[in-house]
């Protein structure tokens, strides 16, 4: 009986290295990675030579909006954006409308995200001061602590999670409110060159060791977005999970001459020698993600800008045209953009091309140079911090669940198609 598809010659990207084999899809799943002579029959035959077959990439940490702030983005939008950046999971942040942060609103959420969803999704349970009990009744991907905003949840929040939950994530936002307070007397928030000047690097690095010095019984700490490489090395050092997200490793303090309030984003920007040197510890991070956090230009170029920046649709392109320079290598996306989220969070099924495994891969021609431009992606809020970016590396066609969904730059899924993952670990 013939498969779904066969991808002969491929140049499998994996964390241990680059298997030069054919793949046998069917059913959804990887049936067979062999040589092409021992490869089954199949529906559907397409040549791989001079393709890199990286597996999809799962973006761990995404605010797609829904519910509550859609007119900047919602779950269609945003999974097509990923979709098109050859991102096939995504896990979603609670700060939506209302909070995440009831058993009721998560499920809500859940059913909201089944109807829309172009690719496969998980979801953050909102900590607050107080909610355990909430916390007790929901399995999600990970529990959220804003750190940074004592208003929802506290260290002693934190503290009290760790002694009441066991075998969970903490994803931690890690910046002290004290520090960021004692600066905002000093500045005005309204203005843009102030920004980093209230988020620095000392309220990050405070906050990592606050939250270091909390005994977490079982549980683990995710520590998001870092932005400088010494709290990458702290948290690395105390044994638990460093995400960076892209804004930190492209962009930094020079980028905001010229983006002024779109380069606002929470971590700040930093200096242009900790932005290099964040390059320099990826050995030492667990996983990357964009922070993807659109908003409108409208709201952007208001008195009181918002922080947060679009990036789910650039970020695979960023990391391709990133091994075409010589940064890292093809091994390096593999588990950076990938594996390192899979085993993580519990997504067995996910990252990394593996027979048994979902069918999610993502064609790289990677000699094609384009053009960054916001008017080809599919974000809602309809800009990007990189407009005008050259890259050379470019996504041919993914495939999502073992069904082609991205064929040469044409869309071929539907919305809903995609399906919520619940956490094994």
């Amino acid at each position: 009986m013939a498969v779904d598809f066969v991808l002969e010659n491929c140049k499998i990207a994996r964390p241990d290295g680059i298997l030069e084999a054919s793949i046998a899809i069917n059913n959804g799943r990887i049936q067979k990675i062999a040589l092409s002579d021992a490869m089954p029959k199949a529906d559907n035959a397409i040549d791989m030579s001079e393709k890199i077959v990286l597996p999809g990439a799962i973006d761990p940490h995404v605010h797609f909006r829904d519910p509550g702030f859609t007119e900047k983005e919602d779950f269609e939008t945003g999974s097509l954006s990923a979709l098109f950046g050859g991102v096939t999971t995504i896990l979603d942040m609670p700060n939506t409308k209302p909070f995440t942060g009831t058993s009721e609103e998560f499920e809500k959420k859940k059913t909201l995200a089944e109807k829309k969803s172009y690719i496969d999704f998980s979801l953050y349970f909102g900590a607050m001061d107080g909610n355990i009990w909430e916390m007790r009744k929901v399995n999600p991907i990970g529990y959220k602590f804003y750190l940074d905003h004592p208003d929802i949840v506290g260290y002693s929040g934190l503290k009290a999670a760790a002694s009441s939950l066991e075998n969970k994530i903490f994803a931690v936002h890690a910046e002290d409110p004290d520090i960021m307070h004692d600066n905002l007397k000093k500045n005005s928030a309204a203005d843009p060159k102030s920004h980093g000047k209230i988020r620095t690097a000392e309220a990050e690095m405070e906050s990592v060791k606050a939250i270091l010095n909390i005994e977490m019984g079982s549980n683990n700490l995710y520590f998001c977005h870092l932005s400088t490489p010494s709290s990458v090395k702290a948290v690395h050092e105390a044994g638990h999970f460093a995400e960076l997200a892209t804004p930190h490793l492209f962009l930094s303090r020079e980028n905001s001459a010229e983006l002024g309030n779109f380069a606002r984003t929470n971590p700040s920007l930093k200096s242009e020698e900790d932005r290099l040197g964040l390059w320099k510890v990826l050995s030492l991070v667990s996983t990357l993600a964009t922070d993807h956090a659109p908003h409108l230009i409208s709201e952007k170029e208001s008195a009181s800008p918002p922080s947060g920046m679009p990036g789910v649709e650039t970020f695979l392109p960023l990391m391709i045209d990133s091994v075409n320079k010589g940064f890292l290598d093809w091994t390096d996306v593999a588990r950076l953009c990938s594996a390192g989220a899979s085993n993580i969070f519990g997504l067995v099924n996910k990252g990394i091309i593996e027979e048994g495994k979902d069918a999610d891969l993502v064609i790289i021609d990677r000699k094609k140079v384009w053009e960054i431009k916001a008017s080809k992606l599919h974000s809602k809020c309809a800009w990007t911090p990189f407009e005008g970016r050259k890259l050379k590396g470019k996504i041919d066609s993914v495939f999502r669940g073992g069904k082609l969904a991205i064929d040469k730059g044409k869309l071929l899924a539907k919305p809903g198609q995609g399906k919520y993952i619940a956490p094994e670990r």
